[in-house]
């Protein structure tokens, strides 16, 4: 599973990555499916805590925009990921 999560931290690593940019979503996403194909049991809620606890001892976002964009984005991981699965991707 860890290296699954790994998969997100080239996104993670992107100084925008939290903006919604159309070029940071993409790269979330083709994240979201590298970290998929990696693990298909990766659970949103365990994603959600990789993002705060590694944007927080790798930035200094402000607590609460971290946790509301860390559980965005987990949203968003589960949404694609029930999406493959479904469709056997």
């Amino acid at each position: 599973m860890n290296e699954a999560l790994k998969k997100f931290n080239v996104w993670l690593n992107r100084s925008t990555w939290y903006t919604g940019h159309p070029i940071d979503e993409e790269v979330f996403y083709k994240c979201a499916y590298a970290a998929h194909k990696e693990y298909k049991h990766l659970d949103a809620g365990r994603l959600r805590d990789y993002i705060e606890e590694y944007v927080s001892n790798n930035s200094t976002l402000d607590e609460d925009f971290l946790q509301n964009k860390a559980e965005d984005y987990a949203m968003k991981f589960e949404t694609v990921s029930e999406f493959l699965s479904a469709n056997k991707l």
